[in-house]
């Protein structure tokens, strides 16, 4: 998304462990008539790529893909642009929290973490369980124009619902580990360092907690409601 809205149009070569992309200047001269067709305007952007295989002789994939943009978001100055690009952001993190959080189970069971370029990592599914939270995101705030509130509105209810889904995939994790992964190991970090224990407990509040760090408003809510219920739940 960073790239998508990127301030100006720009080309990046694709690296081992980074993702090429082109930028389109059809976004530039959107943004230009902004004030004209208005914030409400129901854009659609089409995206297209490749993804070669060894040393790019190949073509192991072609992906296509339509979204709703907000208007507003091809403008760096609008809460809506900040909006997105923190959706997009938090996004990716919980993704990564979950692939920490099978890397520590597997750990805990005396398995080494999926190498992150090879099979499917669970962080997949997050990001696939999170892509319709986010189109209905950019949806709803089309035309939010300067409306902080209603932007803020869409942030949190996109929160509550990226809590209870990230969460899904996550217990479904922690169900599947033998109970031997809440005795855990003991793992070596090098030479000269001392021994890491890793546990599915451990594991499990790791997660919550940084999953409370990524959705900050959903998680000031939740407390916010418990202490006025005198009631508390992590998950």
């Amino acid at each position: 998304m960073d790239a998508l809205l990127a301030p100006e149009r720009q080309d990046r070569d694709a690296s081992e462990r980074t993702s090429g992309f082109a930028t389109s200047k059809l976004l530039d001269q959107a943004s230009g008539i902004r004030t004209e067709i208005g914030d409400g305007y129901p854009l659609r952007v089409e995206l297209t790529g490749m993804a070669y295989g060894t040393q790019s002789a190949v073509v192991d994939d072609v992906m296509f893909d339509a979204l709703p943009l907000p208007l507003a978001a091809l403008d760096t100055g609008t809460d809506v642009y900040a909006a997105v690009l923190e959706v997009a952001e938090q996004a990716e993190q919980l993704a990564m929290a979950v692939n920490h959080l099978s890397a520590d189970l597997r750990r805990a069971v005396g398995a080494d973490p999926i190498p992150w370029d090879k099979g499917q990592r669970p962080g997949e599914l997050v990001l696939h369980a999170l892509d319709p939270l986010v189109r209905r995101l950019l949806a709803g705030v089309q035309d939010a124009g300067d409306d902080l509130d209603t932007i803020e509105a869409g942030q949190l209810a996109w929160e509550q619902l990226a809590w209870r889904r990230s969460w899904d995939v996550a217990d479904r994790l922690l169900q599947a580990v033998p109970l031997t992964a809440y005795v855990g190991r003991k793992v070596s970090q090098g030479e000269g360092k001392p021994e890491r224990a890793y546990r599915a407990s451990s594991a499990e509040a790791s997660f919550l907690k940084r999953r409370a760090e990524i959705l900050h408003r959903a998680a000031e809510h939740r407390q916010a409601e418990e202490t006025h219920r005198g009631t508390r739940t992590d998950r």
